[in-house]
C-alpha cells in the first residue's frame, strides 16, 4: 500500500522541494485508521520526520491514540480531542483530562492543540494551562474567501 511504501516519503519531498513549502509548516496527522497497524509506519513516520515534517496525533485520548503511541511514534504534538474540549465545564472528569492531557504533553516536550475551542470559557482554561495553540469557531465561524481576506487585510 502506498502509505508503507517511499511513495510518500517521495511525494512529500518533492513537494517540499519544488513548492517552497516550508518544512515547519508542512504537517502529517496520523489518524486513528493508521495507528491500527502502527508497525507498518513507523518506517515512513521517521523518514517524514528527517525532512522536517511535523507529526501529530489528532484525536487524542479516543480510538488508537493511546498512551503507548507516545513511546512509539516520532510525534511532536497531541491534538486533544474535541470531546474533552466542549464539555470542561459540565464535567469534572473532562476537564480533568483536558489538563492532564496539557500536562503530560508539557512534560514530553510536546505541542498541545484543544481542539473545537468555541467559548470564552475554553479559551481562557485553555490558555491557563499553557496550551499551544486553539483550534475552533471561538474567534471565527467558517466563512466565505471574500469575508476571509476582508478580515485579514483590514
Amino acid at each position: 500500500t502506498w502509505y508503507c511504501n517511499s511513495f510518500l516519503v517521495n511525494f512529500v519531498s518533492r513537494l517540499l522541494f519544488y513548492q517552497a513549502v516550508a518544512s515547519m509548516s508542512f504537517w502529517f496527522w496520523t489518524l486513528f485508521k493508521f495507528a491500527k497497524l502502527i508497525v507498518p509506519y513507523l518506517p515512513v513516520l521517521h523518514e517524514l520526520k528527517k525532512l522536517g515534517v511535523s507529526i501529530a496525533i489528532d484525536d487524542f485520548g479516543t480510538e488508537y491514540s493511546s498512551l503507548s503511541r507516545l513511546k512509539e511514534l516520532p510525534v511532536d504534538r497531541i491534538k486533544i480531542d474535541i470531546r474533552f474540549v466542549q464539555s470542561i465545564t459540565e464535567s469534572d472528569k473532562d476537564e480533568a483530562i483536558a489538563r492532564t492531557v496539557v500536562q503530560l504533553a508539557k512534560n514530553l516536550r510536546l505541542n498541545v492543540t484543544a481542539e473545537g475551542v468555541e467559548t470564552e470559557t475554553q479559551f481562557q482554561f485553555f490558555g491557563s494551562q499553557m496550551c499551544d495553540e486553539v483550534q475552533g469557531f471561538y474567534f471565527f465561524k467558517p466563512m466565505p474567501a471574500a469575508e476571509v481576506e476582508t478580515i485579514l487585510v483590514g
